[in-house]
């Protein structure tokens, strides 16, 4: 009987040891300590878009932490709490939001963490961080459906547009746009001279504004001058034509 006993003890304590060291290589393959402090903090969300407890925690795009508990309390506003748990070296500022984010194309969800600026203080452990609540998939769908909605309406626009313009094409009759165009042409050929005169003095013109412009901004007095000429020649017309008293 006491051999039995001895056995079972000496099988109990393999036993136990065994399970000691097997999670201690978990822990030490897992990079997890046991004795590590950690900081926690509290974000509450509307919709938490599927967000799982155990989730893991980002900052700056970094894996630190992971999400501790998920619970709703009714008193609030945003009754979704989640408290997340973050190493102790990780300073989460007044500034810094948190915002529900996908790992990857299968839609795993993560919660990120933005640095925040230097100049803002830090938040210590047990506090509430600002959230950017995530937008819901519903409202995504009403969306794109009130996109689609329009893009059907300026297809339909255009295609009734097409068709009025080919309607119309229809109805011309094609020889009198033919001779149209020829009666056109003719009224171009006849008049070719007096068009290119028209052309010729309109260059010139522009070539005599941006000569005198430059005259006047190289000698803007002139502009005085010339004003001074006219007023004493209109001064010297208007002395001749004053009656002479006898």
């Amino acid at each position: 009987m006491a051999e039995y006993l001895k056995s079972e003890i000496k099988s109990g304590a393999m036993i136990v040891a065994c399970i000691l060291i097997l999670v201690i290589l978990l822990f030490l393959v897992g990079g997890l300590d046991l004795f590590k402090k950690e900081s926690s903090y509290k974000i509450y969300f509307k919709s938490i878009a599927q967000l799982e407890e155990g989730a893991p925690v980002t900052f700056a795009g970094h894996k630190v932490g992971h999400i501790k508990s998920i619970a709703i309390v009714p008193k609030r506003d945003k009754q979704i709490e989640v408290i997340i748990s973050l190493p102790p070296d990780i300073k989460v500022r007044a500034d810094s939001i948190a915002e529900i984010k996908a790992t990857g194309v299968i839609g795993l969800k993560c919660l990120g963490i933005s640095p925040g600026s230097i100049s803002s203080a830090t938040l210590p452990s047990g506090s509430i961080i600002q959230e950017k609540e995530p937008m819901d998939i519903q409202e995504i769908i009403n969306t794109a459906g009130g996109l689609g909605d329009n893009v059907a309406e300026t297809i339909a626009s255009i295609k009734a547009t097409s068709d009025r313009f080919r309607s119309l094409a229809e109805k011309v009759d094609t020889a009198q746009f033919s001779q149209l165009l020829k009666n056109i042409n003719a009224m171009i050929e006849e008049n070719r001279e007096n068009i290119r005169e028209i052309i010729k003095n309109l260059k010139d013109t522009t070539a005599n504004a941006r000569e005198f412009t430059a005259i006047i901004k190289k000698h803007p007095s002139r502009l005085i001058w010339r004003a001074r000429e006219r007023r004493e020649r209109k001064t010297e017309i208007e002395k001749l034509r004053r009656p002479r008293v006898p």
